[in-house]
Formats: C-alpha cells, sequence, structure tokens
C-alpha cells in the first residue's frame, strides 16, 4: 500500500468487543481497557494489535491459612506473551507467623509449570515478612526467585533483580482454555496467616492474531 501520513490521529477507548470505529484518521489508536489490548488503524478502517508495546498490570491479594499447597490466581491469559518482570511487595502483614515454600506458577486447569523454584525444588521462605519488602523473579540461574525483607535499606543491581530491559522469557498458553499465574505457598496448620500483598506483571504480547489477553484474576 501507500504511505501514509499520520499527521492527525483520534484517540479511542471501549472493550475489545466493541465495534471500532471507522472512517477516522489513519494512524489512530483504540485501546480495549478490559484486555489492555493498543490497536491502530492504517487505512482508517481496519484495526490491528499495536505489537510489542510493554504493559503491565497489578493486583492485590490477601494471602491466608489454608489447604497446602495454596495457589492464588494472580493473572490470567489465553495467548502467548514475553514475560519481562515479575514481583510483589508486601503492603500488610497482619499475621505472617508462619508462610514457606512460595513461588511463581503458571497453570493451564491440568499442568503446572513452576517459574521460580529455587535449586533444591523448594520456594521462598516468607515467615516473617514485613510491609515493604519485595519477592519476585532475578535473572540468577540457579535460584530465579529473590526475596528481600524490608528490616535495612538495600540496594539490588540489575544483575541480581533483573533490569527494566531483561527479557525474563516467552510463555505459551494452552490453546482453548483460560491459563493462570499463580503464586502458591504452603502454611503450618498451628499457624495464621494473614498479609496482604501487591503483584505487578511487565509483559508485552508478541502476536496480532493470538494476544495474550492478560488480565487480572
Amino acid at each position: 500500500m501507500t504511505v501514509q501520513s499520520m499527521s492527525t490521529i483520534e484517540c479511542f477507548i471501549g472493550l475489545s468487543t466493541d465495534t471500532k470505529p471507522t472512517g477516522v484518521p489513519i494512524g489512530s489508536r483504540f485501546y480495549a481497557y478490559d484486555t489492555r489490548t493498543d490497536f491502530i488503524t492504517y487505512d482508517g478502517t481496519n484495526w490491528v494489535i499495536f505489537i510489542d508495546e510493554i504493559k503491565e498490570l497489578q493486583v492485590a491479594k490477601t494471602l491466608v491459612q489454608g489447604t497446602e499447597p495454596i495457589s492464588v490466581n494472580l493473572f490470567s491469559f489465553t495467548g502467548p506473551f514475553r514475560l519481562r518482570q515479575l514481583w510483589a511487595t508486601c503492603i500488610e502483614a497482619t499475621d505472617a507467623s508462619d508462610i514457606d515454600d512460595a513461588f511463581f506458577n503458571i497453570y493451564d486447569g491440568t499442568n503446572v509449570v513452576d517459574l521460580s523454584k529455587d535449586a533444591v525444588g523448594g520456594g521462598k521462605t516468607l515467615t516473617g515478612i514485613t510491609v515493604g519488602s519485595v519477592i519476585g523473579l532475578n535473572a540468577l540461574p540457579a535460584v530465579v526467585m529473590f526475596y528481600q525483607k524490608s528490616d535495612q535499606c538495600r540496594y539490588l543491581p540489575a544483575e541480581y533483580a533483573g533490569s527494566e530491559l531483561w527479557t525474563r522469557g516467552l510463555i505459551i498458553a494452552k490453546a482453548g482454555v483460560t491459563n493462570y499465574i499463580r503464586f502458591t505457598y504452603d502454611s503450618a496448620a498451628a499457624s495464621g496467616i494473614d498479609i496482604d500483598l501487591n503483584f505487578h506483571i511487565v509483559y508485552a504480547d508478541i502476536s496480532d492474531g493470538v494476544p495474550s489477553a492478560m488480565v487480572v484474576a
């Protein structure tokens, strides 16, 4: 097609299922707020996904005692994406007397794929976690999860905590079902758990035909 000028554009917002406007200026954008997906029109009528845009979602979850292992759905997705960063901050610690073997994983309703178990097969112990503590994925090959309590000031270099430009990896979704990014942990029957974590994910779509459709679970 002939190269077109984008001198004047318009921006729209709606659901991913809404009919997108036609007869609009070339280069205009449409943001689907339910799937956090950006579209762009190349001719004023037809729309395609704006590929490789870095996106971020966050969700707060309360962790409580339960039957081990306890898995909390964080985000759901139906298509492939590049996972860049995944971490959580503690925003409330009412009772953190016993929480351990915590790790991130993905789940398609049948299969579980661990994202952050360490080299010996266990997760991180979060007993005594404090408000302001940070946990997340890192770049080390042997131990792929870090946990730092807020009991002192710290500096975590990029090679330890993962830099903004570092690409974590590619995640493929099982077709035809909803897949989940989860946080799994254990608790002792005699101990209480009541903590709130704010989870963040930074990711990018890799396909205009099958977007990740990432949403808060």
